[in-house]
């Protein structure tokens, strides 16, 4: 059976009295809750909506004793999934999930039916759960793209073809050339290139010969093609092109173009707020405008983690395009994956955080060489960790009283990697 043939036949049976929902607390999840939100609400369909990290022994004690006799896994729960079906064997269960784990019969994960982790996201899985239960979330087709985009997945799979083609029929997405930079619409092209080309912003924008104080949407082909030019030059981009996802129903600068969008909902999860993702994503204003609020907050704390960082050059190790940062209790656990990704943009091939918690630590593993997740998990399971995520980022925890052994690990282990690579 093909996998849209087995989301169908999970469709076909789903028949809950109510529903709690399980989502990650990432774009891809936030845009999963919000599908499904809109679906069960309406099939009046009672539910209720939390947002994870991760699922752990004590969420699934919790969720064990709720009222809900249907629970609904979204962007999560895949590497999980032994724990969950043994804790809540007196719940229905449903794993919508394009991360690695263990196959089961409640679970709708592409891997499990020939389709690889970028075949589609989370959000593409439960759009299509949707729509088998509601036609009316075709409006909302767009967020399945939104999600794959929060994922940095590539849209190129026959799946994610068959989704675009959904989200331009029904007028939800348009199209329109672009640069490879994230803040298509927000930011001033001084503080874009900035974060997307670290050291090498300043001869980007020389090079460019562009008023540095216009915003990416404001270029016209020419100026596209100049800035196109110097970030070929000066980055080594061989394709500095992209395809922009416009969003129809948006006219905030923040949430027009798709992969802002993306950035939008993440900062929201982040930030600690991820029902104002929700609310942003289904059209409600006040949840919208909170969800500014949070972006703006997410902003500031990510600058001031890379002032940090910039300011404690004992914490930072780095060698042979490894950058390797101890932060401790001085950055928030909720964005390490992002100052992760600020530190690669800036130089590196390979970029490993870590942050304290009260008696764990945090670590994200970013990498544009390995195979982030088949990378990261073997070097938590060796000091009684876990690690989640996929090939483009992974993240997880572990006892803090193993720091040291980790990063005695973690430096060995990606030194040596990088070494190998740099050989070949």
């Amino acid at each position: 059976m093909s996998f849209l043939d087995t989301i169908s036949e999970h469709a076909s049976a789903f028949k809950p009295k109510s529903v709690k929902i399980v989502a990650h607390d990432g774009a891809d999840g936030i845009s999963s809750a919000a599908l499904l939100s809109l679906t069960f609400q309406a099939l009046r369909i009672p539910y209720a909506c939390s947002f994870v990290t991760q699922p752990d022994p004590e969420l699934l004690d919790q969720l064990a004793k709720e009222p809900h006799g249907t629970l609904l896994f979204a962007d999560t729960g895949a590497g999980a999934s032994a724990s969950i079906f043994r804790a809540l064997a007196n719940k229905e269960v449903l794993i919508i999930d394009h991360h690695p784990g263990e196959a089961h019969p409640r679970m709708l994960n592409p891997l499990h039916y020939g389709e690889g982790p970028e075949s589609i996201s989370s959000a593409g899985i439960s759009y299509l759960f949707c729509r088998a239960l509601w036609p009316g979330i075709r409006s909302h087709a767009h967020l399945s793209i939104v999600g794959a985009l929060g994922d940095r997945q590539e849209l190129e799979s026959e799946l994610h073809h068959l989704l675009l083609a959904e989200c331009v029929s029904a007028g939800s997405i348009s199209t329109k050339k672009g640069v490879q930079l994230l803040g298509y619409q927000t930011r001033a092209l001084k503080y874009v290139l900035a974060e997307s080309c670290g050291e090498k912003a300043g001869a980007v924008l020389k090079d460019a010969e562009l008023d540095v104080s216009l915003r990416l949407h404001e270029l016209n082909d020419e100026q596209l093609s100049k800035l196109a030019g110097a970030l070929e030059r000066h980055l080594q981009i061989k394709t500095p092109f992209q395809e922009q996802y416009l969003l129809a129903g948006e006219q905030d600068a923040l949430s027009k173009e798709a992969r802002d969008f993306a950035l939008l909902l993440h900062a929201c999860g982040r930030s600690g707020n991820p029902v104002a993702g929700v609310g942003a994503c289904v059209g409600d204003s006040d949840l919208k405008r909170k969800a500014g609020e949070s972006y703006i907050t997410f902003r500031k704390e990510l600058t001031k983690a890379k002032e940090w960082v910039q300011s404690h050059p004992e914490a930072l190790h780095e060698k042979d395009g490894l950058r390797i940062v101890n932060a401790g209790f001085a950055v928030s656990p909720q964005i390490v994956g992002a100052l992760a990704e600020a530190l690669l943009k800036e130089k590196g091939e390979t970029a490993l955080l870590l942050s304290r918690m009260e008696h764990k630590t945090k670590v994200s593993l970013r990498s544009k060489q390995f195979d982030c997740l088949a990378v990261l998990k073997p070097l938590l399971e060796s000091v009684g960790g876990e690690a989640h995520g996929h090939s483009g980022a992974a993240g997880g925890c572990f006892p803090s009283v193993s720091e040291d052994a980790f990063l005695q690990l973690s430096k060995d282990a990606l030194t040596r990697m990088q070494m190998e690579e740099l050989l070949e």
